[in-house]
């Protein structure tokens, strides 16, 4: 249905009521997406890694804490800008909501609904700066190391059986530096492809491109009945490659808009394929592999 999350966030609606009419401080441009990026890192780490992120003191305390330490931030820095930048699922709900064929707005009051081709919206972004890829990068990487710390393969190379798994405890250390290197891979290879294209194409307009969509991984709990598990596995595989097949148009026409000529773009877009046709088999794998209960 689109970006919805600025209707319902808990921040909005009371700091309209006890907030400052303007912002106590400038944010400053210098910060960009990072502090999004810092918290939505922590709260990956606290759901994938820590070892009971579903303990209800525990799980009360960090949204607490991440509750206040946000209502600080639009104290200091007022909501539009603390909002678009700084809150971690503001900028994540945007981001996903491009994908969507409902894309909302406000302009002079009046809410917007501008209806479209899923992915759509993807064509209205601006160009980010480097924070704002990284943050995207670290939304998909810490969606594929979800799957990914979950199979087999990755408990086995842990040097632990994974029909015995002795529990997130065991592996803290292990998983922290597995989600940092996963972002850090993707952010390798994102940028590795994007250089070759520019390259092969001769033009540096490539930034806008890093928006793309993220394989999804079955929850255990459905898996069991073997027709339920046959129907879950061919649909999420038609939405991983529809997906993809989305995002690659919408790069495409993002360089045209960039500027380049149709030859330019389908250079400039021949590695950023490949990677996609990697990203999308590494995403097939994922369903497919055995993984721990």
């Amino acid at each position: 249905m689109g970006n919805l999350w600025p209707l319902f966030n808990p921040w909005t609606g009371l700091f309209n009521l006890i907030g400052p009419s303007w912002p106590l401080l400038r944010y400053p441009a210098w910060l960009g997406y990072w502090p999004a990026a810092g918290y939505f890192f922590a709260f990956a780490w606290f759901e994938l890694v820590y070892p009971a992120p579903d303990d209800p003191p525990r799980l009360a305390m960090a949204v607490t804490a991440y509750f206040a330490v946000n209502l600080f931030g639009l104290f200091l820095f007022g909501e539009k800008e603390w909002m678009r930048k700084a809150e971690a699922f503001s900028v994540y709900f945007r981001m996903v909501g491009k994908l969507s064929p409902f894309q909302w707005s406000v302009t002079e009051a009046k809410l917007r609904l501008q209806f479209g081709l899923p992915g759509h919206g993807l064509l209205q972004n601006g160009s980010v700066d480097i924070s704002g890829t990284i943050f995207t990068l670290l939304a998909l990487a810490t969606v594929s190391f979800d799957g990914l710390s979950q199979t087999f393969f990755w408990v086995d190379n842990l040097g632990l059986n994974p029909l015995e798994f002795p529990g997130r405890s065991a592996v803290i250390l292990d998983n922290t530096v597995g989600l940092g290197l996963m972002t850090l891979g993707l952010t390798i290879a994102f940028a590795t492809a994007v250089v070759a294209g520019s390259f092969i194409a001769r033009t540096l307009r490539v930034r806008s491109l890093v928006l793309a969509t993220a394989d999804i991984s079955p929850p255990a709990s459905i898996m069991m009945d073997h027709h339920v598990a046959t129907l879950v596995y061919r649909l999420q595989t038609a939405i991983i490659v529809m997906g993809h097949i989305m995002a690659v148009v919408a790069a495409h026409l993002l360089a045209l808009r960039g500027g380049l000529t149709l030859n330019g773009a389908v250079r400039s877009q021949a590695p950023l394929n490949a990677l996609m046709v990697l990203y999308t088999v590494f995403g097939l794998w994922l369903l497919s592999t055995p993984v721990i209960s």
